[in-house]
């Protein structure tokens, strides 16, 4: 497996859809998730990674949940095992942050920080 297909393995894990940035298809309905693909050559590299959780609701409960769901994967790491070596995802600081989207009040975007480390393994 290549790194970018690592990237959507790991956030297809959660059990909604997952989308590169910018290639949510027109019509699509919340909740998903979108990431942008940053990767980094692997030689024991720590690099910073977001996603972003996308739920249309009147309340934060479903949005929270899920990323505290994404908190518990990540704790003590999660490997992935890619060509050469691994991606091992960690919570990044901040973890979440809410952001209000002054449009609709009844989307609940939450921005998630993941840092990943490159490991090497050949």
């Amino acid at each position: 497996m290549n790194k970018t297909e690592a990237l959507y393995s790991f956030y297809s894990s959660f059990g909604i859809p997952a989308y590169e940035e910018n290639s949510v298809p027109l019509g699509t309905k919340m909740p998903y998730i979108t990431y942008e693909v940053v990767t980094d050559k692997l030689s024991d590299y720590t690099t910073s990674i977001t996603c972003n959780l996308w739920y249309k609701s009147n309340s934060w409960v479903q949005c929270n949940a899920m990323a505290e769901k994404i908190s518990e994967k990540l704790s003590g790491g999660h490997r992935i095992k890619v060509d050469k070596g691994y991606m091992i995802f960690y919570s990044g600081t901040p973890f979440a942050t809410s952001v209000g989207e002054p449009d609709d009040n009844t989307i609940k975007h939450k921005l998630i920080n993941i840092e990943c480390d490159y490991i090497t393994t050949t």
